[in-house]
């Protein structure tokens, strides 16, 4: 079998994915056997995935960005906010509303809001409890959470970077 890019080459491996002949010099450019269009598939396969990814974690960060200058705004609007101290109070509630989505995607991991309850009095309790909860988890989990999504957007964008700049896309 010859190598299906240098033709006069006898091939010494095969690409994983189509089978074509490899030669020594084409084995030596991936870390894997790939001919160089399936290894331009999978880069844009790769970078398509990881454009999915940054998506996903911009949406986790839209949230509390929206709920944070809101819950500040009511505050300040409904009279709230007289001097520093109390600026500083609204500014940490504000910092409660905008993470308790995170606390409240948290705890339906391991527990449901109504509980499957039959009594309405209970669902009802149920869900209070579990809003209470997600405002309390949130305080850990919401800063936590936002952390991740920027280190993940930008290690998805240092890898696809990274993928570009090799020149097979």
């Amino acid at each position: 079998m010859k190598c299906a890019e240098h033709i006069a080459q006898d091939a010494v491996a095969t690409c994983q994915t189509c089978g074509r002949g490899l030669c020594t010099e084409c084995t030596s450019i991936f870390d894997r056997p790939l001919c160089e269009p399936c290894a331009r598939q999978e880069n844009r396969s790769a970078i398509a995935h990881n454009e999915k990814l940054i998506g996903s974690a911009k949406r986790t960060l839209v949230l509390p960005a929206i709920l944070f200058p809101v819950g500040l705004t009511l505050l300040i609007a409904n009279g709230a906010v007289h001097d520093v101290s109390t600026f500083f109070r609204a500014v940490v509630l504000a910092g409660l509303l905008a993470m308790t989505p995170a606390g409240w995607s948290f705890l339906n991991r391991y527990f449901t809001p109504g509980g499957g309850y039959i009594f309405l009095t209970a669902r009802w309790l149920n869900a209070f409890l579990h809003l209470t909860l997600s405002v309390l988890l949130g305080i850990v989990v919401g800063p936590y959470q936002i952390w991740v999504s920027i280190r993940d957007i930008a290690e998805l964008r240092r890898i696809n970077a990274g993928i570009l700049a090799g020149g097979y896309v």
